[in-house]
């Protein structure tokens, strides 16, 4: 909720800040969303590899970081030369959060209870983003716009400092039961095996 309030809050200024804060014209501003989605396509890309070598954890944490960086890089350089390479980090460190995070969700997820998470999680997200938006109004309203995204970054800053332990600790198993005598195959993150009993991930 605390990632989705502070993202809500600097695309509730966005406009301002792309045309106020960095002088771009109303035609010009819309680079910045290229740039991101360029970053998120990259990391699309990227992400594999990268967690296959970071291990999951590592790889939310350095996106959770970046993401951070990008905001406080844009709230401290309100220019068009750092707003543009900026954004595209942020669209790359973002991408890859949202791959991972999902993933991550549904892998510490019962099966059948997918659906439910899934769905109260979206329940929460959506629901916080007006109060997010809201945020950066007064935000922007009293302190300026790259305010907003100095105190956004900030409060990512701290989120990730806050899970860092528990983001970088080994995954716990996930154990199925299935019917006796079957065996089966496949499944998150590698393949099932064994008979008549517990059947662990691995």
């Amino acid at each position: 909720a605390i990632m989705v309030v502070a993202n809500a809050a600097t695309d509730a200024v966005l406009v301002l800040y792309g045309t106020h804060s960095l002088g771009m014209s109303d035609a010009a501003y819309p680079l910045l969303l290229v740039a991101y989605s360029v970053g998120t396509l990259v990391a699309a890309a990227l992400v594999g590899r990268a967690n296959s070598r970071l291990r999951g954890g590592g790889a939310m944490m350095v996106a959770l970081f970046g993401i951070s960086m990008t905001m406080l890089i844009l709230g401290v350089f309100p220019y068009v030369t750092a707003a543009i390479p900026a954004y595209a980090l942020m669209g790359l460190a973002g991408g890859t959060w949202n791959v991972l995070s999902a993933t991550r969700r549904q892998r510490r997820t019962p099966h059948g209870m997918i659906g439910r998470v899934s769905s109260a999680f979206r329940v929460v997200a959506w629901g916080v983003i007006p109060l997010g938006a809201l945020i950066g109004g007064v935000i922007g309203e009293r302190w300026g716009i790259p305010a907003v995204y100095l105190i956004a970054g900030g409060m990512i800053a701290v989120l990730g400092l806050v899970v860092f332990r528990s983001f970088l600790a080994g995954e716990p198993a996930f154990r199925l039961r299935a019917p006796a005598g079957e065996q089966v195959r496949g499944g998150l993150g590698g393949h099932a095996e064994g008979e008549e009993g517990d059947l662990r991930l691995v």
